[in-house]
């Protein structure tokens, strides 16, 4: 029968432990000063060595001849003493009855060694019953007992016992330790690799040596260990793959999308896995965007795979396709058809990002924009010369619920008549233009990560009477319309408060909006009244004479 590659490379001394040197440094010291306690409590992800190193660590407290505190595997001790390690597993032996007969054993001294050692795996997975079974002996245990609890959920045991041990976590396997010990055992099997392959495995083992072992024993039955055996073995899909699907969500072709996602389930993938890939590609993605991308442990081509994706997408696409994806994630863990809700998360993205499109397109439509700038220019010059124009009673009603309507930003004063910046105003803008990073550090710790990415965009433009105005460029018009409303408006003003320590207001405005206004143009009556009957060609109006 073939041996698993994790039975057969197995750690037998605390040197063949990869990733844990700071626990094994610890534990050798413990042996060598004889200060052993009788508790341990070993901690961590699945594969990260913990019964391997309470089995280590069992024969090293009884070996008779300790090679710098490692078991020698030679002595009586080492070689029959196994009688005085007891494994028990506590997912299957969890009840009250079988923590009774361990506390009836364990007044019996050991046979070989100067400690009898006890592995409780999954200790976890012990009733309520059997833990307070347990407690009593853990407290007071005879002089020749050492317990050794391995959990990975280390949060459900109870405090009680947690203080009776020494507690010990491990810690995920960094990749480059688990590359180099597969790289050890091919070299020792004779096989030959591709670099990129060896990679793969130790990206998706996820720190557990077990895993990546696992893996590459499956893969190693094609005799050639490549690339694309191992994405085979591992059931995933190709990096290329993803970056189709984010290409289709961004140019809308649904029926390519639902083409692809029935390859994949055709070819047996699964497709919760493949939703959980493809959340773990949009965040490299954004770590791509970022440009961070020498963080990520990928190959060359999955690298190039990644920047070709982030350049075709802004910033707040990948957010919201992770917002998205994640809580799809939520919703097929238990569906009995995670096909139609991917499906439909597919749909709803390609509809968000033609409304975003759309959105976008119309800000910067000239019509749009140009009459809405016109309109808000004549309003404010007729204010300022003192226009007498009335327009009808139920136009004016109209006009002005249009306005309010419109109006989406909280706070908003006419910065346009604070055009002109004193010196104090201009040091005030500095320093809020300087301390804008911790304002966005508040909002990413309030988890507005969304609000944090909206506000990056723009810039503070003006500090008036405690209120800050944000400006954004006219190719930003959707952030701008995004971020706008009065909850929105609320976290940053909440955020602009924790930072400066006083309470500030924010409002949002287009950069443009920022001109100078002159206030004496008394000669340009006729022009503006020229440009109001533009703006209005169906309103009648009545032109009264000024009352000086």
């Amino acid at each position: 029968m073939h041996k698993a590659l994790y039975r057969i490379y197995r750690p037998t001394s605390f040197i063949d432990i990869v990733g844990q040197e700071q626990i094994i440094s610890i534990l050798k010291n413990q042996i060598k000063e004889g200060s052993v306690s009788h508790a341990y409590l070993f901690s961590g992800g699945r594969g990260t060595g913990k019964t391997s190193t309470a089995k280590v660590f069992a024969k090293a407290v009884n070996c008779i001849d300790p090679v710098n505190q490692e078991p020698c595997h030679k002595c009586s001790v080492c070689v029959q003493g196994d009688m005085d390690i007891i494994e028990i597993d506590a997912a299957s032996n969890n009840s009250v009855d079988n923590i009774r007969e361990l506390r009836e054993n364990v007044v019996y001294t050991p046979s070989y060694g100067k400690y009898k050692v006890y592995i409780i795996d999954e200790v976890h997975m012990l009733s309520q019953g059997a833990f307070n079974a347990l407690l009593k002996t853990l407290e007071e245990p005879p002089s020749h007992v050492i317990f050794i609890l391995a959990t990975t959920e280390p949060q459900k045991i109870p405090a009680t016992v947690l203080s009776r041990c020494q507690r010990f976590d491990f810690k995920k396997i960094d990749k480059n330790q688990i590359i180099a010990r597969m790289i050890k055992i091919l070299d020792e099997l004779g096989l030959t690799y591709e670099e990129e392959a060896i990679e793969l495995i130790a990206q998706k083992s996820d720190g557990g040596m077990r895993d990546a072992l696992s893996l590459l024993d499956q893969a190693i039955a094609y005799k050639e260990l490549t690339y694309q055996n191992v994405v085979h073995v591992i059931g995933e899909l190709d990096y290329r793959e993803f970056h189709g699907f984010v290409k289709g969500i961004k140019e809308k072709t649904t029926v390519t999308l639902l083409e692809n996602l029935q390859k994949i389930e055709a070819q047996g993938k699964d497709l919760k896995v493949f939703t959980r890939d493809f959340i773990s590609y949009s965040r490299d993605m954004m770590v791509c965007k970022s440009g961070a991308s020498q963080l990520l442990s990928h190959s060359g081509d999955e690298i190039e795979a990644l920047e070709e994706s982030a350049a075709l997408v802004d910033m707040d696409f990948i957010i919201n396709l992770i917002e998205t994806l994640s809580d799809l994630e939520v919703k097929i863990k238990y569906a009995t058809k995670p096909k139609i809700l991917i499906e439909a998360c597919f749909i709803r993205l390609t509809k968000l990002t033609q409304m975003i499109s759309s959105s976008s397109e119309a800000a910067t439509l000239p019509q749009i924009e140009e009459l809405s700038r016109k309109i808000d220019e004549l309003e404010l010059k007729i204010s300022n010369l003192e226009k007498g124009v009335q327009k009808p009673k139920e136009k004016v009603i109209q006009y002005q619920e249009e306005k309010k309507a419109k109006a989406a930003m909280p706070y908003i004063d006419d910065v346009r008549l604070q055009a002109n910046i004193d010196d104090s105003e201009k040091q005030k803008l500095e320093e809020v233009k300087a301390r804008m990073t911790e304002v966005h550090e508040v909002l990413r710790k309030q988890k507005n990560v969304h609000l944090k990415a909206l506000l990056m965009e723009g810039e503070p433009v003006r500090y008036v009477n405690d209120c800050i105005y944000i400006g954004y460029d006219d190719n930003f018009a959707f952030h701008k319309q995004t971020i706008e409303t009065q909850i929105n408006a609320d976290h940053i003003s909440q955020a602009l408060t924790k930072v400066f320590d006083k309470p500030l207001k924010v409002a949002f405005i287009f950069k443009r909006e920022m001109g100078n206004i002159k206030k004496d143009e008394i000669d340009e009556e006729k022009n503006i009244i020229e440009e109001i009957k533009q703006a209005f060609p169906d309103v009648p109006l009545e032109i009264r004479e000024r009352e000086d």
